[in-house]
């Protein structure tokens, strides 16, 4: 009997979860805090600075607090050299499973500052934004273990200046458009060579995010943010395929969930002209997001008519942090130097870690370049690390037709990334 436990047994032991084990690039719940340029630079430690374009993401209070007449934008691309790591050891050995896959995250943003008013825009992915496939992952058809999640945020910001150079408050309505994708080998299937394939991509929901910005003196600013949570709906199709089947059997599937709350606080500081220091703590509620909802058109076994099945998975997620310091030095007006460190706690509870999510604790350090090459166009260049402390747990999983037997399971996972992020930003000013 347990000549018939292998990685894949294992794995889709956990597949249950479906959408609920999609990854980011990173882990860490379902959150991407690697939006704008010199914010994730510096750590993502720039919701109490957020003094460009990117405050539509990070506070859109402090987009009224830029000088009257300033024309911001910027474009850039995250790219993830990720490395995801798995291992399952079972009575009968262990096996090791690793995914190295390298997406390409761009985003963009543009803001303008009137008279004790602005205004701006993003599109940029704050949820999701990555993926995992374990090659080769089951042996009967040599097929790999797909899951991938994102949400695409289309923002319009406006913000306005209650009292002058002091206070300004903002908010950013967002539409969310989500694009998830899941492929697993079913465990009810002893040939490995069925394949269900899910596809859910468009429009996903609507929230906004409240920002205020305080500039408490010169040389120090405070900024408090909460982005609401929001009811997401996404359709889509489950496909299933096998050489037994006559033709792919497709079926209307539509994903449902809850996109996490968040509340922020931020400082910024400029002691002296060319430093500028950032510090951030978000608090995450990824418990908002404790289960997924599928529901499915099936045809009814008795009259064969097509009713909705309704299946939920929890994703065991919980509320969780993230710690960021930042600096920037300006050697001389054209060059300078950014550079950020971050502690993401993990947002998955043990019992709930998967193959495919590899939620560990995090620390990401990041490194920095920014060039001027004209008064009005900035270059900006960044690597970063991402350190995963390996988690460790032990369980037990069924044995498949064992009738109920259970054995135990011993799973390590973790997670080592570099990212480089590459983009121009452009400054103008009108007032001039």
């Amino acid at each position: 009997m347990f000549e018939r436990i292998s990685i894949r047994n294992v794995v889709i032991f956990w597949g249950i979860f479906a959408f609920a084990i999609s990854t980011t690039a990173y882990g860490a719940g379902f959150d991407n805090f690697l939006v704008g340029i010199r914010g994730a630079t510096m750590g993502a430690a720039y919701h109490g600075i957020a003094d460009d374009a990117s405050a539509v993401y990070y506070n859109p209070g402090g987009l009224a607090l830029i000088d009257k007449g300033k024309l911001h934008a910027e474009a850039y691309s995250n790219f993830f050299f990720t490395k995801f790591k798995y291992s399952a050891t079972t009575p009968v050995g262990t096996t090791d499973a690793e995914s190295d896959e390298i997406p390409i995250i761009p985003g963009g943003f543009f803001s303008y500052s009137f008279d004790r008013l602005a205004l701006g825009f993003g599109v940029y992915v704050p949820y999701g934004g990555g993926g995992t496939v374990y090659k080769n992952f089951f042996p009967a058809t040599g097929d790999s273990l797909e899951s991938s999640a994102g949400m695409l945020a289309l923002s319009p910001s406006i913000s306005v200046e209650i009292v002058e150079k002091y206070l300004s408050v903002g908010i950013t309505p967002t539409i969310y458009i989500g694009m998830l994708e899941n492929k697993l080998n079913p465990m009810d299937d002893p040939t490995g060579t069925t394949r269900v394939t899910t596809e859910n991509t468009g429009y996903a929901g609507i929230g906004a995010a409240l920002g205020i910005m305080s500039q408490l003196t010169p040389k120090l600013k405070i900024g408090f943010m909460m982005r609401t949570p929001v009811k997401a709906k996404i359709d889509g199709t489950m496909t299933t395929s096998n050489p037994l089947m006559p033709q792919d059997m497709e079926r209307d599937a539509t994903m449902e969930f809850t996109i996490p709350m968040d509340l922020t606080l931020g400082i910024g500081l400029n002691p002296i002209k060319p430093l500028t220091i950032g510090f951030s703590t978000v608090v995450l509620f990824h418990n908002m997001m404790d289960e997924m909802a599928t529901k499915t058109t099936m045809p009814n076994p008795v009259t064969g008519e097509e009713m909705d099945v309704t299946s939920k998975q929890k994703t065991h997620y919980r509320t969780n942090v993230r710690v960021a310091l930042g600096l920037e030095y300006m050697f001389v007006k054209q060059f300078g130097l950014r550079g950020g460190l971050q502690f993401i706690q993990s947002a998955t509870k043990w019992q709930g870690l998967v193959p495919v999510s590899n939620d560990v604790n995090q620390l990401v350090s990041s490194l920095g370049v920014t060039w001027k090459m004209v008064d009005f166009l900035e270059l900006d260049v960044t690597g970063m690390r991402v350190t995963g402390f390996e988690r460790e747990r032990e369980t037990r999983m069924p044995v498949p037709g064992g009738g109920g037997v259970t054995i135990p399971l011993k799973e390590t996972f973790d997670s080592d990334h570099w990212v480089l992020l590459a983009g121009l930003r452009f400054n103008m000013d009108f007032a001039k």
